[in-house]
């Protein structure tokens, strides 16, 4: 299930007194995806916990985007079985890059809640397609982005380079 939406997303994983899970909110949009199969992580993925960005560590190289670079990436991310993680676009960059997904809104949202299946018959992570897209005019830049655990309170921080050469995190 994918909860897309810049308020969307924290509202769906906010924690609410008296409610065991959270119940998506009226403007959020739902996606559900089947399980991927036997999806691990490999050494060119970005790791935060239950959540990976596939081959994430291979657009480093300002080389790589090629002599006519793109305003939008697709980075295609995996979640564990049964985990939910929401990941939102840190403030520094927040008004010049989306999380752009087929299933959301043309202009992209700043944050977007995903939901992986539950572990069942085929053990796998579930994929979900989406990407990151500049909206200022740029080619390559540092994302810097925020990841939150299902109801965890700890934020975690990592840095996706598109082509901007080695970021701080």
């Amino acid at each position: 299930m994918l909860i897309i939406g810049d308020a969307a997303a924290k509202r769906a994983t906010a924690p609410r007194p008296g409610r065991r899970h959270p119940r998506p909110p009226a403007d959020a949009l739902l996606h559900e995806r089947s399980n991927g199969g036997a999806v691990a992580p490999g050494p060119g993925d970005v790791v935060v916990g239950p959540l990976y960005i596939i081959n994430a560590k291979q657009t480093v190289d300002p080389n790589g985007a090629g002599s006519a670079p793109q305003h939008g990436y697709k980075y295609p991310i995996a979640v564990a079985p049964g985990a939910i993680v929401t990941m939102m676009i840190a403030a520094p960059a927040r008004g010049h890059v989306v999380i752009d997904n087929p299933y959301g809104p043309p202009a992209g949202v700043v944050a977007a809640s995903y939901r992986a299946c539950q572990p069942g018959r085929e053990q796998g992570w579930t994929v979900f397609v989406q990407g990151f897209t500049f909206t200022d005019g740029r080619t390559r830049g540092c994302v810097p982005l925020t990841v939150r655990i299902g109801r965890e309170a700890r934020i975690r921080h990592v840095t996706v380079s598109l082509y901007a050469g080695p970021c701080a995190s």
